[in-house]
């Protein structure tokens, strides 16, 4: 879906910068990105050494190169004793991340932004919007209550989405156009699988509704499962005949 080297580059220049060091960009950053210049701007910062705990409130855009995170609220905590997780709060808080090689743009905007350090997981939460274009066009739509993004390798690896309402599209390989909406939804990366539980997928003019489905992104199969007594539905529309389409003129032919 998209290259995640500036993903992680972006969470390593975040977390150093809210600790107070930034270290030299060869250790950190790929050679397209060492001379973008690192800035935060906010209304305010402060931080409590006891709680460890650093904050930047009021209008906050933290910007680096390609990469942009604006929120009303940043956050770091680091106890002694747990893990370190940031926490970005807005209407929304949004973090964008574009690659010009694809000429690809990630937009992911929730309420609530927490990077798991531990983990190098993204979760949104509250109103959560996760989207990618390339070359302006749509390409992935994810929307839900909360989306969990986990990072393997510098790539994304798993997604996962639940709450109503869930609604997931993209484009087919074929150029159609897919849309779905499921109870819950969990996006393979490494092999293009998307699996939505009490769902209703429409690929073209077919829509199918099942307690379970599984589509592939980069075929465009569809397989749907029966649960219990629930039996998959498919309904298939024909395009209305068009009666105002003139008819062929026929010709008598005299002997």
């Amino acid at each position: 879906m998209f290259k995640h080297n500036n993903f992680r580059l972006f969470i390593s220049l975040l977390t150093a910068l809210i600790s107070g060091h930034v270290p030299a960009a060869n250790e950190i950053s790929p050679a397209a990105s060492r001379t973008a210049p690192l800035r935060i701007e906010s209304n305010s910062w402060q931080t409590s050494g006891q709680d460890g705990v650093r904050r930047f409130e009021g209008n906050v855009r933290l910007t680096k190169g390609h990469m942009a995170l604006t929120a009303d609220r940043l956050e770091e905590r680091s106890p002694k004793n747990g893990d370190r997780n940031l926490f970005a709060t807005g209407t929304p808080a949004e973090l964008t991340l574009h690659d010009p090689e694809e000429e690809k743009t990630l937009r992911a905007n929730a309420r609530r932004i927490t990077f798991q350090l531990a983990t190098n997981t993204l979760v949104l939460e509250g109103d959560a919007r996760l989207a990618t274009t390339q070359r302006g066009k749509p390409d992935l739509t994810i929307t839900a209550s909360s989306i969990r993004m986990q990072i393997v390798d510098e790539h994304p690896s798993q997604i996962h989405a639940k709450g109503a309402p869930l609604v997931f599209s993209r484009t087919n390989p074929d150029g159609k156009a897919v849309e779905a909406e499921a109870s819950s939804l969990a996006l393979d990366e490494t092999t293009g699988v998307v699996t939505l539980q009490q769902a209703s997928i429409r690929v073209g003019n077919s829509q199918t509704q099942a307690p379970s489905i599984m589509y592939n992104g980069r075929t465009g199969d569809v397989r749907a499962s029966r649960q219990g007594d629930e039996r998959p539905t498919v309904i298939v529309e024909w395009p209305e005949s068009d009666e105002t389409q003139k008819q062929p003129d026929t010709v008598e032919k005299k002997p």
